[in-house]
């Protein structure tokens, strides 16, 4: 019985229109169906909770882009949550009112009483959820708007009703009720007025302690500034940052977005907007196929003589505009080219700038990130794709479905909708959110993976050399073990959360079908129109689990294009300056002038290096390992920046000429030359693109490494370069000689040019060099004495400073560092 008199009630009370009894309307809405006041109040059911919802999530939206502007303690945030709570409780004292009402006196509230009274929970209770974490700062400007539209719309419901329970033709129990109801109203009046206050409060109580404005002129000597320290540092640890999270991630990815719109390409531009059309296109024709569906069903559920087969032309016509070859092929044909401009256009942007960064940055990343940053701009097209041909169509879809179904069902249907759409909504950027920095993990642990595997198919000699093969699979199998445990927690986390989403989908589709099937058992409803409600529904569903799995997939490629922004973002320590010039070359003389300069800010390599080299002289340094020789000749090159002092060519500063011209007239042989995967004859040719063969082979005859090349079944077409071990080090070491004899600087540098050769090798090539670099200037760094004892000038190089300097013979005549040195390798 019990459960018979709840029915009763319940229906009644959700379809306040269908099988009421009559006496019992009239009594309680006399003063709802007519008048300026009934009217206001019909109004304001609906539009209090829209306009605070509203301004709810617009400010929401803008504050992610926003700082917070101020510090506020937790105790201030969890006093407005306890008062929200009031709120709600107010009007859950609402509902609990109208049940008495109906339960005691027959009052049946009106459906717009319930609408709003429900819409209202659930506004403020979206509201109040945002005030959950642990995060003690919040945005309150974004929520200074809901506090008013709250006091000024309640204040207005309070005196509307008090003025309908004055009415004459109002009954003594509905007067009664609208009394408590109009009391309701106020109190949660005062309960905006006491937030407000609170916030007046605390903003007057943060003024009066500003330590800018209470902090003496002049400190006190009883004050230690250890002190100050640590309230500064508390203070700091409260604020988040001087931006939000959203709006640095978001100016970090700006940096992409002059290659991803096609400014000078005005064909490009025209697919665009023809593929907007195709979109809007679309929705408009999935807003015709649910109402056509039940059209049709209706039509064939008749009896009508009238004939089918217009209606079945219609619906098969709209569900093949909708297909995958109607509009939708028309927009991919469209959007193709999109896609390989943005995937050209980052691609060599990331690729160019990355060669452009100076030597401290590729010292200090590892290959495999690059490579994998590069990789991730082709992300640019998918979440494109994503968000122009998913997000935005769901969203019209979701707008045009809610306000549809509202129209054609009433007013419940479109809450439950709404509500249901909110809730998905908002659990799913909760999780997404949530699971930010578990993806981020996931990518750090698959870039360990991709390291390890890198470094061990790469350095597969040095694994074999040393017999650490088991080594390397143990590391790659721990950072796959890794990577696994990561993901499964994404894995475990998505699972969960898409049973929730589930449930809440499930719950709105029971409620809005309770609503329509009880309208078709009313007859103020038809079958078609189940059918239409179905339809929407799936429509309305598949898109918004659609969003969760778009929203996991732009976060995980937004954190790996952050990697991409961070790359661009750097810049060449080693730039051209503004206004710099092409560097002039007269004679070649050198100056160091009081040069300093160290590795990431540690130790210094050089200090105040000091040495005048005249046009056409050939400088040697010698000295121990780490002592500076190498580094020299990398700031010549301009490869790294001095700290202090200046470097000059000719009396240019190389600083303020451009690193093109300064690296046309300077050719370097480094320790371990590099190949390209290429062939002998192309690698020489890299130092002169438009070299002929006859000048490539004269290179090669003068780094005496031509006859050898020849000894190859393939000759200078033999392909080495990569993981090719075809060359010695030595045959590679002479390749970098022939490069620089090909290239023909006006000043050369070399860097143990002959470490690796043997002594007759070493004579023919030093007789080479000896007469190629005689009316040139020349920088040799070298630990053999050998190579360098007909120097103009040697220098013997410890601690970043020159200890001595001069002739081999007067090196020798003074019996010092140099002449110890040649002693050691003479009497090996």
């Amino acid at each position: 019985m019990l459960s018979v008199r709840l029915a009763e009630l319940y229906i009644p009370l959700h379809f306040p229109t269908i099988n009421r009894p009559q006496e019992t309307v009239s009594r309680y809405t006399s003063t709802m169906e007519g008048g300026v006041v009934s009217q206001l109040l019909i109004v304001l059911r609906y539009i209090y909770p829209f306009l605070t919802l509203l301004y709810f999530i617009v400010a929401s939206t803008i504050a992610l882009c926003l700082p917070p502007s101020d510090i506020y303690l937790p105790h201030r945030k969890n006093t407005v949550s306890r008062l929200l709570l009031l709120v709600i409780l107010c009007f859950s004292l609402d509902g609990v009112l109208g049940v008495a009402g109906i339960i005691f006196w027959r009052l049946w509230p009106t459906q717009e009483d319930i609408f709003g009274l429900v819409s209202c929970i659930f506004t403020f209770s979206i509201i109040a959820q945002s005030f959950r974490g642990a995060s003690p700062v919040i945005t309150w400007h974004r929520l200074h708007g809901t506090w008013a539209i709250g006091f000024f719309c309640d204040i207005l419901t309070a005196i509307l009703q008090c003025i309908s329970s004055q009415d004459t033709h109002t009954v003594h129990h509905s007067k009664t009720l609208l009394l408590f109801h109009a009391s309701l109203a106020y109190i949660r009046c005062a309960l905006f007025g006491i937030i407000f206050s609170v916030f007046l409060r605390q903003d007057h109580q943060r003024h009066r302690c500003s330590p800018s404005e209470e902090a003496p002129l002049l400190p006190s000597p009883d004050l230690s500034s250890s002190s100050v320290r640590v309230d500064i540092e508390a203070t700091s640890a409260m604020r988040p940052g001087s931006k939000s999270d959203w709006l640095r991630r978001f100016q970090k990815l700006m940096i992409l977005c002059p290659y991803i719109w096609p400014q000078k390409n005005h064909g490009l531009r025209i697919r665009i907007g023809l593929v907007g059309l195709c979109i809007l296109a679309n929705n408009g024709i999935n807003l015709l196929i649910p109402r056509q569906y039940g059209i049709l069903v209706d039509f064939l559920g008749t009896s009508s003589e009238k004939s089918p087969w217009l209606q079945v032309v219609i619906f098969m016509t709209l569900r093949l505009l909708s297909s995958e070859a109607g509009i939708q092929f028309m927009r991919r044909m469209l959007w193709l080219r999109v896609e390989q401009y943005w995937e050209k256009a980052l691609s060599t942007a990331a690729f160019s700038h990355i060669m452009c960064l100076s030597a401290d940055f590729h010292d200090s990343t590892d290959p495999t990130e690059l490579y994998m940053a590069m990789m991730s701009g082709n992300g640019i097209p998918y979440i494109a794709e994503m968000a122009c041909f998913q997000a935005i169509p769901t969203m019209i879809d979701l707008i045009i479905a809610i306000t549809y179904l509202s129209i054609k069902f009433g007013p419940y249907e479109g809450l439950i909708i709404f509500a249901t759409t909110v809730a998905f909504i908002k659990f799913s950027l909760h999780t997404i959110s949530s699971a930010k920095n578990q993806q981020r993990q996931a990518w750090e642990r698959r870039s360990d993976e991709k390291k390890s595997q890198h470094h061990g198919i790469s350095r597969w000699f040095t694994v074999v050399l040393f017999n650490q093969t088991e080594h390397a699979i143990s590391s790659h199998s721990k950072a796959l073990e890794s990577r696994l445990l990561a993901s499964k927690d994404v894995r475990k986390s998505h699972d969960i959360s898409s049973a929730i989403r589930y449930l809440i989908s499930l719950v709105g589709l029971l409620s809005s079908i309770w609503v329509v099937v009880y309208q078709i058992h009313s007859r103020k409803a038809t079958a078609g129109d189940f059918v239409l409600l179905l339809s929407y529904w799936g429509q309305i569903t598949a898109p918004l689990g659609f969003f969760v799995t778009l929203g996991r997939e732009i976060n995980q490629q937004l954190t790996e294009l952050e990697r991409l922004a961070d790359i661009l973002h750097q810049l060449p320590s080693t730039a051209d300056t503004a206004g710099a010039q092409p560097l002039r070359f007269f004679s070649g003389k050198v100056e160091f002038q009081g040069v300093g300069f160290s590795y990431d800010g540690g130790k210094s390599v050089l200090d105040s290096f000091d040495l005048s080299v005249p046009a056409g002289c050939t400088v040697a340094f010698v000295g121990g390992s780490g002592g500076g020789k190498s580094t020299i000749l990398s700031l010549l090159l301009r490869a790294y920046l001095s700290q202090k002092g200046s470097i000059s060519i000719d009396g240019q500063d190389i600083r303020h000429v451009t690193q093109q011209s300064l690296r046309s007239i300077v050719g370097l042989v480094p320790q371990s030359p590099q190949l390209v995967e290429n062939t002998i004859l192309e690698n020489v040719r890299y130092a002169r693109r438009d070299a002929s063969d006859h000048e490539v082979h004269e290179a090669c005859k003068a780094a005496a490494i031509h006859d050898q090349i020849m000894a190859f079944p393939e000759g200078y077409q033999t392909r080495v370069g990569g993981c090719n071990g075809k060359l010695s080090i030595g045959q590679i070491q002479r390749i970098g000689i022939a490069r620089v004899l090909l290239m023909n600087p006006q000043i050369f540098l070399f860097d143990e040019p002959t470490s690796a050769l043997d002594a007759d090798t070493e004579h023919l090539i030093r007789g080479t060099l000896e007469s190629v670099c005689k009316p040139r200037t020349t920088f040799i760094a070298a630990h053999r004495l050998s190579t360098i004892m007909n120097a103009d000038m040697i220098c013997v190089i410890s601690n970043g400073k020159i200890i001595e300097q001069g002739t081999h013979q007067e090196l020798i005549s003074r019996n010092g560092k140099y002449a110890s040195l040649w002693l050691k390798q003479t009497s090996m």
